[in-house]
């Protein structure tokens, strides 16, 4: 518990100096504050001045929550503290729920290997971004490491690597991006609002608490810059608010970019067309977004320059002008037809969710509730609300058309595939904001309008919602995997067994489709693995070569062949290993399998 103490005082500290520096509201704040981190450290990282850069940020958040103590406990004098205390109560509830949930926490995903989850321990340990010839996968190497700083802020203030840490820091982001809806004046019902919303998301994106994929974190977060748009009263404060977690979306991941260039040019349009702020002063709102927007531009220039530099190779290539208008050739190209009619057929019929309630059903209950809220405007009010809507819909079928493309081009999604390829997890980073917006709009302006949820609805749901969080903590542990649990057991005693400093392992595996490299990859590091996974080998001779580049070889499911190349040096007991590990030796020894080099078994 002392992890959740100093994170939480770290962070208690850029919360008060948004509320009391930057007159943000409290349920604002830490969004606002998370977000900010994450962009700062960021800038950081492009300076080459990571570690520097969350020093500087550890001390300041101590610093500025030694300012927030004292006027903490003069409230404490105060004769009614009661609502002082409401709303970071709510939090500190949340993150403690969220410490328990992730405590003894492992992978299960495939993402949280390859990316997210050895992203933060790189960074951990070598204190900046990849570069050039570094041990990670090229293939991720590209994509941006929005959380992965957040996780590192939290890590360097903990003073260890801990998976758990990397867990509690990604829930902070949820849990900032759901307070928004809290208000002190309205405690239960805000809890209502969070337990709607933690329940939407658990039904479009599964055990959100206990995974490291960020898609869910791309719609919480739209959806809480829109509450924060429609909320704030004061034009300045509600884009001040906006503005770090609009910039956060593109570090999260690089389709943010697209989201918040959206976003953003909704409020732009919102603004001309509000007739609350006069001609005279709208021009600097409009300027401030065009502002945010061009932040958000040079946050993306200068991660294309830090990949152009590294020579990473960018996954979007493929997709350009010409590869955009064979997409157009639905009459004309069968292959384009049909991949098309796929497409058509799931953004309706598909799977929307873990549920697999299929599109058309969200589509309607969309429509409805949309009627129901555009009762409660007064006629004046309306026109906006048809500008907003109209934006919100173009924005989506524009989104619509890039996935659509994304299906044609990339997974060839009619040429070589029957089906769509990741379908419903692309499109809800977009479509599940809406249904958030539409639901929590409809809770506010029709069902709590006139009275506050009472003790009938608020604690049934936070039965639901701790039900619900108890059993995607459950089913993670469930849905683990024997490799994962046999791979993390194996390296734990691969690393007693090493030699200290940085070693090279070599990996041999007998299957054709795994992710055992990335696994040992990741519980390794620093020592780097082979991320080929060397299977096929011509010869012994072949074999040797391969060997003899490493300091050790790691030896997974091998191929009979192998085992048999290897039998004269390492002897018959292998066989019955399902994995052996070998120290490469560079000595006189009389058995040799390579001119100065022999093998040595080491015991696991």
């Amino acid at each position: 518990m002392v992890n959740i103490f100093l994170t939480l005082l770290c962070f208690s500290g850029f919360v008060y100096a948004s509320i009391h520096g930057l007159r943000i509201k409290p349920s604002n704040a830490p969004l606002f504050s998370i977000s900010s981190i994450g962009v700062l450290l960021f800038f950081f990282s492009m300076l080459n001045h990571l570690k520097m850069g969350a020093f500087f940020l550890i001390f300041s958040g101590f610093a500025l929550s030694l300012f927030w103590i004292p006027v903490y406990l003069q409230k404490l004098r105060e004769k009614s503290p009661v609502p002082f205390f409401r709303v970071p109560s709510v939090f500190l509830i949340l993150a403690i729920i969220c410490f328990i949930l992730t405590i003894n926490m492992t992978f299960t995903v495939v993402d949280d290997y390859v990316y997210w989850g050895i992203m933060g321990k790189y960074l951990y340990i070598n204190n900046n971004l990849p570069a050039t010839g570094c041990p990670l996968d090229p293939r991720i190497l590209a994509y941006t490491p929005g959380t992965s700083l957040i996780h590192y802020f939290f890590l360097v203030l903990t003073g260890r690597y801990n998976v758990h840490i990397s867990y509690f820091a990604q829930n902070i982001i949820l849990i900032s991006a759901l307070f928004v809806v809290v208000t002190k004046e309205n405690i239960k019902t805000s809890i209502v609002y969070m337990g709607v919303l933690i329940i939407l998301m658990t039904v479009f994106f599964g055990s959100i608490f206990t995974k490291l994929q960020v898609d869910y974190l791309l719609s919480i977060i739209c959806f809480s810059i829109f509450w924060i748009y429609y909320t704030e009263k004061n034009i300045y404060l509600k884009l001040l608010t906006v503005s770090m977690p609009l910039c956060f979306l593109f570090l999260v991941k690089e389709i943010g970019f697209m989201l918040g260039l959206l976003i953003a040019a909704a409020i732009f349009f919102d603004v001309l067309k509000d007739n609350a702020i006069g001609v005279k002063n709208k021009f600097k709102p409009l300027v401030f977004i065009i502002l945010i927007s061009g932040i958000l531009l040079i946050l993306k220039k200068l991660w294309l320059g830090h990949v152009n530099d590294m020579g990473f190779l960018e996954f979007h290539n493929a997709i350009n002008w010409e590869s955009i208008k064979t997409t157009f050739h639905i009459f004309s190209n069968g292959e384009i037809q049909k991949g098309f009619l796929i497409f058509i057929k799931e953004s309706i019929f598909g799977p929307a969710d873990r549920l697999n309630i299929p599109y058309l059903f969200w589509y309607v209950i969309i429509a409805f509730l949309w009627v129901r809220i555009l009762s409660t405007f007064q006629n004046k009010d309306k026109p906006r609300f048809f500008l907003f809507s109209g934006l919100a819909l173009i924005s989506f079928f524009l989104y619509m058309f890039l996935l659509y493309c994304l299906q044609i081009i990339i997974f060839k999604v009619g040429s070589a595939y029957e089906h769509t390829v990741g379908f419903s997890r692309y499109l809800n980073i977009l479509f599940s904001p809406i249904v958030f917006i539409v639901a929590i709009v409809f809770f506010h302006k029709i069902v709590f309008t006139k009275k506050k949820a009472g003790r009938k609805i608020v604690f049934p749901l936070i039965g639901v919602v701790l039900l619900v969080l108890g059993f995607s903590r459950v089913e993670v542990y469930l849905n683990r995997e024997n490799q994962d649990i046999q791979i993390q057991k194996f390296s734990d005693r691969i690393e007693n067994r090493i030699n200290k400093g940085i070693n090279s392992i070599g990996l041999i595996t007998g299957r054709n489709d795994n992710i055992a490299n990335l696994q040992f990859l990741y519980h390794l590091l620093p020592n780097t693995v082979d991320l080929s996974g060397k299977k096929k080998f011509i010869n012994q001779n072949e074999l040797i070569q391969y060997i003899v580049k490493y300091d050790y070889v790691l030896l997974y499911n091998p191929e009979p062949i192998i085992l048999d190349w290897l039998e004269p040096c390492i002897g018959k007991e292998t066989r019955a290993e399902k994995i052996s590990f070998l120290h490469v030796r560079k000595d006189k020894s009389k058995e040799k399998l390579f001119k100065g080099f022999s093998l040595e078994m080491v015991l696991l």
